[in-house]
């Protein structure tokens, strides 16, 4: 098996028809976290004022955004069945600053995982 940007031969070979049924399955929640470097502060606030890459894309619903107090870090949180939409939204912002998205779950989702697994 070999691999083509960390995706196994076998999976980029299945038709395109397969992919998107099984992405549209994965309807998610995603926690977003931005760290800016004070060196980019100004830019950062100049895309922001004018609005540029601030609403979710077509395909994903922002939930809320949080910036804290003294800048620097914020959170957003996003719902979305196709996490691609976001690594394409976040090309508009990781030019001048870190970005990363991460799958989360409820409580409810969690206990309902805990109690399939026996676990509860």
């Amino acid at each position: 098996m070999t691999f083509n940007h960390g995706v196994p031969s076998s999976i980029l070979g299945r038709p395109t028809i397969f992919y998107e049924k099984r992405r549209k399955l994965l309807m998610a929640t995603y926690l977003l976290t931005y760290n800016l470097p004070n060196s980019n502060r100004d830019e950062t606030i100049k895309r922001f004022a004018k609005g540029d890459g601030m609403n979710a894309p077509d395909g994903a619903k922002l939930i809320g955004r949080w910036h804290a107090a003294g800048g620097g870090t914020g959170w957003a949180v996003i719902e979305t069945n196709d996490p691609a939409i976001l690594a394409e939204w976040m090309l508009q912002w990781n030019d001048i600053m870190d970005v990363t998205f991460v799958p989360v779950l409820t409580d409810e989702e969690l206990g309902a995982a805990f109690v399939k697994n026996g676990l509860m």
